[in-house]
C-alpha cells in the first residue's frame, strides 16, 4: 500500500496503488498532469480533489479508479473506472471516461 500526494495549483491529487510493488516516479507525475488537465477543461477552479487508485488485479490485469470531488459536496462529482493489461493503459481508459462524464455534466449544468 503506497500513497502518493501532490498538491497542485487547483488540486489535491491522492494516488494508491495496490498489489504492486512500486509505481515508479514518471507515474504519479503522469496521473497527476493528466487529471489535473482533464478536469481543468470543464470545471476550472471548482474541483477540490481526486482520488486516483491502481491495483494488480488476479490475473495479471490492473485496474484504475478516479474519483473527483468538488467544493461544497459532500459526494464525488464524478467517477470513471478502467481495466487493461499494463498500469498506464487502465488510468487511461478510467481518465476517459471520468472526462466524459464531466463532458457530459458541464452541458448539463450550462443548459439549465
Amino acid at each position: 500500500f503506497i500513497n502518493h500526494y501532490h498538491i497542485t495549483k487547483y488540486m489535491k491529487v491522492s494516488i494508491n496503488s495496490h498489489n504492486m510493488s512500486g509505481i515508479g516516479e514518471s507515474f504519479p507525475e503522469h496521473i497527476k498532469h493528466t487529471t489535473n488537465e482533464a478536469v481543468d477543461k470543464y470545471f476550472k477552479n471548482r474541483v477540490i480533489s481526486a482520488k486516483v487508485r491502481i491495483a494488480k488485479t488476479h490475473k495479471d490485469q490492473f485496474s484504475s479508479s478516479i474519483v473527483v470531488f468538488q467544493r461544497g459536496r459532500k459526494h464525488y462529482l464524478i467517477k470513471g473506472d478502467g481495466n487493461s493489461d499494463t498500469p498506464y493503459a487502465a488510468f487511461n481508459v478510467a481518465l476517459c471516461k471520468m472526462s466524459k462524464g464531466l463532458r457530459r455534466l458541464k452541458r448539463k449544468v450550462t443548459r439549465h
